[in-house]
């Protein structure tokens, strides 16, 4: 039976400021973005001096989109407080659009909102194979918590040696597996 997990469609990586991997959900969010936009307003065949008065002379963003073997390139002009909209192109259509001004807020994202906020990149629970946890701070059980995973169990070697209570070991892991980065 073939589900969404069958298929590996590959993760999405930064290229630039920083090599990387992005952030999934801060892509979703801008395509969405992208996906939902309307025009309130459409002017066909803008003059040159219509471009220069919306400001797409000179956007203030430039998002370039590529699907498949296609590019799409859409310049984000002026904002018309008036009408609390933005004016937007699509490279070679010759047309301008008039759309909401949260498309530019969409846009408008410092380059770290995009980096991946997993704290461990690309680590699966079954990946990890022993835990080591130093305690230093007042009121802590031990100083030292060493686990292995031997023969399909949790072992512990320290502060005690023995079977590791199963679903602490695995709830830890999954905890670093899901520890997410608030900011950066």
């Amino acid at each position: 039976e073939e589900t969404l997990d069958t298929f590996d469609v590959g993760a999405w990586r930064r290229t630039a400021p920083v090599t990387g991997s992005a952030d999934p959900d801060a892509i979703d969010s801008l395509l969405l973005a992208c996906e939902g936009l309307s025009a309130r307003r459409t002017l066909e065949h803008p003059s040159a001096e219509d471009r220069t008065q919306f400001g797409l002379d000179a956007p203030r963003i430039v998002l370039t989109l590529e699907v498949a073997d296609e590019t799409q390139v859409v310049h984000v002009g002026a904002h018309d407080d008036g009408l609390d909209a933005d004016y937007v192109e699509v490279l070679g259509t010759d047309r301008v659009h008039l759309v909401g001004a949260d498309f530019f807020e969409a846009l408008d994202q410092p380059t770290t909102q995009f980096r991946s906020r997993e704290l461990f990149e690309d680590l699966a629970p079954r990946d990890v194979t022993a835990l080591r946890i130093r305690y230093a701070h007042p009121g802590a059980d031990a100083t030292e918590a060493q686990l292995a995973f031997r023969e399909r169990r949790w072992v512990a070697s320290a502060p005690f040696e023995g079977w590791a209570r199963q679903s602490a070991v695995t709830g830890a892991g999954d905890a670093l597996v899901d520890a997410r980065i608030a900011r950066y």
